[in-house]
């Protein structure tokens, strides 16, 4: 009878500890990790019309997002709990390659992601010239009185 009471008090101990332990369901699947804070890059990489990507952050608690500049980048959400996909995207690009860099943070924690984008390929229209003004070898089509 002792030996019974034993077990089945190990049993309701180890009920308990594991029910404790369960955590809330929010219905995202949870990756256990080594680190306590991991992104799913360290580099993106953002075509010139600034079509967003996605950016995976698992941790167990709250994290939060900052950028170093806000002219062109942009992320959505900026803050949340446990494992979450983010939008990273940006204006469309009219100039040469820029990059910026995102911050990720959870407790004293932090991983950076350096974005970039591409510059545009669109030509810039020429400036409209004189015909014959720097060309030795084209006609003047002026009239002649």
């Amino acid at each position: 009878m002792n030996h019974q009471l034993r077990v089945i008090t190990l049993i309701a101990v180890m009920l308990t500890t594991f029910v404790a332990c369960g955590g809330e369901d929010n219905g995202e699947p949870f990756e256990v990790t080594k680190e306590p804070l991991k992104v799913s890059a360290e580099r993106l990489e953002l075509s010139e019309d600034g079509r967003g990507v996605q950016l995976t952050i698992t941790t167990a608690g709250h994290w939060t997002i900052s950028l170093n500049t806000t002219d062109w980048l942009h992320v959505s959400p900026t803050e949340g709990t446990g494992v979450r996909s983010v939008e990273v995207s940006a204006e469309k690009n009219q100039g040469e390659e820029r990059s910026g860099t995102i911050t990720v943070k959870a407790g004293n924690i932090s991983r950076k992601v350096v974005v970039v984008q591409q510059a545009t390929t669109e030509m810039k229209p020429e400036e409209p010239t004189t015909p014959g003004a720097n060309d030795n070898n084209t006609p003047n089509l002026a009239k002649r009185h």
